[in-house]
């Protein structure tokens, strides 16, 4: 879901396609290892609200602050 949001919200406009599918493994990486009560929250609500989309917004702006493809 998370990786879906990013590429839907234009997140991924910018990265190289030659880069992506080291971008969705990283990121499902980085979700997993740094910002897995996002994607708890995710399951639990089984929807992605205000606060949800908030912080994957946060999350995926972190994320592509250190991302080198």
């Amino acid at each position: 879901v998370s990786i879906l949001f990013a590429a839907t919200h234009g997140f991924l406009d910018d990265i190289a396609v030659e880069a992506v599918q080291k971008f969705e493994a990283d990121f499902h990486e980085f979700m997993a290892n740094s910002k897995s009560a996002v994607l708890d929250t995710i399951v639990e609500k089984q929807q992605i609200d205000d606060a949800v989309e908030a912080d994957l917004n946060a999350a995926i702006e972190e994320f592509k602050k250190g991302f080198s493809a």
